[in-house]
């Protein structure tokens, strides 16, 4: 099965919520950029919330890490908001920290964390709220 993902804006946190379910791969994870780019709430400055409760690794490897940090540390990691990485699985827990520390090799100033539940990751956004 291929990948099945959702998002949502939700105005009153300024934070896009995106949940995965199903495969997950850089060709959707491509898709799904491509399709967020052209939505009018998609700014500097917006959080995210990246959901991978339900997502499967499948066959993920360092070097598709590695792919997915270089295409998107410029487009989605200098948009400047909070992000946050909701990965409560040991396996999706351990990918989601080498993504952090591939996307963090070259700039330290990322505002970005990986959680297991979606309450401390929800808090953890807005503590950066002014």
């Amino acid at each position: 099965m291929s990948g099945q993902t959702t998002y949502a804006f939700e105005q009153e946190n300024d934070t896009l919520v995106v949940r995965w379910a199903g495969h997950l791969e850089p060709t959707e994870i491509d898709r799904l950029y491509r399709e967020l780019k052209t939505q009018t709430y998609f700014h500097r400055g917006i959080n995210t919330l990246w959901d991978f409760s339900v997502a499967d690794l499948g066959q993920l490897n360092y070097g598709d890490a590695d792919s997915l940090v270089t295409h998107f540390r410029p487009e989605i990691l200098d948009l400047d908001g909070r992000i946050a990485l909701l990965a409560p699985g040991d396996a999706m827990y351990g990918y989601s920290r080498m993504y952090i520390a591939l996307a963090t090799n070259q700039r330290e100033d990322y505002q970005i964390q990986v959680f297991r539940n979606e309450s401390d990751a929800r808090s953890w956004i807005a503590s950066g709220r002014t």
